[in-house]
């Protein structure tokens, strides 16, 4: 077992700063306020709350769910199978063009 050696650093937060960090904490999904500075002052780009998180991993189930029927076709069609038409196509870049458009804000879910 590797053990890491650890610095303490402290902090003084006003009380309503500290409240802030709190809840900005919880709403990232942090239990540790230590872990979620730490991480947050190191880290780069962009952290999404809870609200967006949630929005894009159910857009990335959908788009998982578009490209998987996505391969089965072309599967299919590259086996010779004959029963996929056109609409079948069709139908999956319909999908595909109404999760795009719930993603860049055109539609809701």
């Amino acid at each position: 077992m590797e053990t890491t050696n650890r610095a303490k650093l402290t902090v003084r937060p006003t009380t309503q700063e500290h409240e802030q960090l709190k809840k900005r904490a919880a709403s990232f999904g942090y239990k540790s306020m230590s872990r979620y500075l730490i991480d947050r002052s190191i880290s780069e780009g962009v952290q999404l709350e809870n609200v967006h998180r949630e929005k894009i991993e159910r857009l990335l189930f959908e788009l998982r769910k578009v490209g998987n029927n996505l391969n089965q076709i072309a599967l299919q069609m590259n086996r010779g199978y004959q029963n996929y038409s056109r609409s079948h196509l069709d139908r999956t870049f319909s999908e595909l063009e109404r999760v795009l458009k719930i993603f860049t804000g055109g539609e809701q879910q």
